[in-house]
């Protein structure tokens, strides 16, 4: 079926005014008040979708992101909850240095390396692990380094080969035993002076300190 013709304005007019002059008062009355009440029921609706619109500048959500919001705005100010935020942030790699810096230490310790220097020479996203491994058919307590690229190795090996030049420095010097104490031992008293004997130096000092302490005292 071919679409009607669109008619103008003005052809509209001139058409409706044609079907209406051919109309009674009383049926011009009834649609006239038919086309207010609907009118009135259109203003109603419009008036209610109004008062449903967000204010101007609000966001329009869904149910599932209004309930999370909801629970988001439950655990504080956006400000506090950023500064909460980057102390966690912060906190967290200081936990992880604690925790690098003594898996190294260990390592170290096992591998017989100097810890300070180690730390300088570890590679970036290196980890450290100790465990028992086979060394001629006895476990032995050992250290290994595995690599960023997944490879692992002994600590010792790897250190000597790649950073042969540091191994004096890396290497942990085994600390001297300190000497004990030279313990006192007492001198024998000088013999008496023999009659005609010559007296020894000693023997003069302690004589004259001795009559010097026995003089009396001059009132």
């Amino acid at each position: 079926m071919a679409d009607e013709p669109q008619m103008t304005r003005s052809e509209w007019e001139r058409e409706r005014a044609t079907e209406l002059n051919s109309k009674t008062v009383a049926d011009l009355a009834g649609k006239v008040a038919a086309l207010e009440f609907d009118l009135k029921a259109k203003r109603t609706e419009l008036d209610t979708v109004k008062a449903q619109l967000p204010a101007e500048g609000s966001q329009v959500l869904s149910k599932a992101d209004a309930e999370r919001w909801a629970k988001y705005n439950a655990l504080g100010k956006p400000e506090e909850l950023e500064t909460a935020r980057q102390a966690g942030t912060e906190a967290a790699q200081k936990l992880s240095q604690y925790e690098r810096r003594d898996s190294i230490r260990t390592a170290a310790e096992v591998a017989g390396f100097k810890p300070s220097v180690l730390e300088r020479l570890a590679p970036d996203g290196g980890t450290f692990e100790v465990r028992e491994a086979q060394v001629d058919g006895k476990p032995v307590r050992t250290a290994f380094l595995k690599l960023p690229d997944g490879n692992e190795k002994p600590l010792r090996e790897w250190a000597a080969s790649e950073h042969a030049d540091f191994m004096p420095s890396l290497q942990a010097q085994a600390q001297a035993p300190v000497p004990p104490a030279a313990a006192w031992v007492p001198q024998p008293a000088a013999p008496a002076t023999q009659p005609g004997a010559q007296a020894s130096p000693w023997a003069r000092f302690t004589a004259q300190r001795d009559e010097m302490n026995n003089a009396p005292i001059a009132k």
